[in-house]
């Protein structure tokens, strides 16, 4: 499978803990470090769930060789910054922006040659080939569907209240609200399953 890697982050928490306590009903604002920690972890797994970015961050992708079409492996994508490789000789060619196209409607994302191009040929080496892009919603919360946040305060919520696993509670086990709301969030092929 290719590499995916995140070269910058998203300046923002889709939830803010101020708005968890609130809908946790917790009263005690010590546990904010602890509310705020439960969030982006509770994020990281909608996202991993999903393969949705729900901030706006950056990726590189890598390939070993160009395929007909490269499925970007974070959804929504709003810009695809370049496409580079690696040629026969060893070295690193970007690929101009007249020689590909992409569909940014797609989910997954999709990048193929231009009409009447095709893709060069690649040095054949591990990760010859890379593609930058952008991917999230938007900037803030506010910008990320009411689905995907209400997934993730949920998914919070249960953690703050389930902190260990016992005889009757599993936290490897999503809470089936959470699943109802991702399972509307599917992206492409991948296919959600609780763990």
């Amino acid at each position: 499978m290719a590499a995916l890697v995140q070269t910058v982050a998203p300046a923002a928490e889709p939830v803010l803990a101020t708005e968890q306590l609130i809908f946790a009903r917790i009263d005690d604002p010590i546990e904010t470090n602890l509310v705020t920690d439960l969030l982006v972890a509770a994020r990281e797994m909608v996202e991993e769930l999903t393969h949705l970015q729900c901030i706006a961050a950056t990726y590189e992708q890598y390939l070993d060789e160009f395929p007909p079409v490269i499925l970007l492996r974070k959804s929504p994508v709003s810009t695809v910054s370049s496409v580079t490789y690696t040629d026969s000789d060893g070295a690193v060619q970007t690929l101009a922006t007249t020689e590909y196209q992409y569909d940014l409607n797609a989910w997954p994302a999709r990048v193929m040659p231009a009409y009447g191009k095709s893709w060069p040929t690649s040095r054949a080496q591990l990760n010859s080939v890379k593609v930058s892009f952008v991917a999230g919603f938007g900037a803030s919360g506010a910008s990320v569907p009411q689905r995907v946040r209400q997934a993730i305060r949920l998914l919070a919520a249960h953690w703050f209240e389930n902190r260990e696993e016992t005889m009757e509670t599993d936290l490897k086990i999503i809470p089936h609200g959470v699943r109802a709301l991702l399972n509307t969030s599917k992206v492409g092929r991948v296919t959600y399953e609780g763990r």
